[in-house]
């Protein structure tokens, strides 16, 4: 992998793309032993050149926007912790007291792929 940490939106991390398999990564029993979903909490990962931990939620919603997704949702959960999603692109990200604490996302369940503008 390359030295820094790079979400892929539906495609992977860095080097490390969903669908490589047993040897080449990580796996996910039971969906064929493949690599298809991440959590990420490091501080220094990148999404489209932004270091997303620095940005706040609505920073975040206004880069999914730049990027053509513009539909995502919320939900506070009963423990306080926030989610918005964006399941154009299948990723999450969850909000402690209004600062993100993690991101989660994977490969799309849709048979086409995912394209994004650069």
């Amino acid at each position: 992998m390359s030295p820094s940490l790079e979400i892929k939106p539906a495609l992977g991390l860095s080097d490390l793309l969903f669908g490589a398999n047993m040897a080449e990564v990580f796996f996910d029993e039971s969906n064929n032993q493949l690599f298809c979903c991440v959590e990420i909490d490091n501080e220094d990962v990148i999404l489209w050149g932004q270091k997303i931990f620095s940005l706040n939620e609505k920073q975040i919603i206004d880069l999914f926007k730049s990027k053509g997704i513009t539909v995502f949702e919320t939900e506070v959960h009963e423990w306080g912790e926030k989610r918005l999603s964006f399941d154009q692109a299948n990723i999450d990200f969850y909000f402690e007291k209004n600062i993100l604490s993690s991101i989660n996302y994977g490969k799309s369940e849709m048979d086409l792929p995912l394209i994004l503008p650069n």
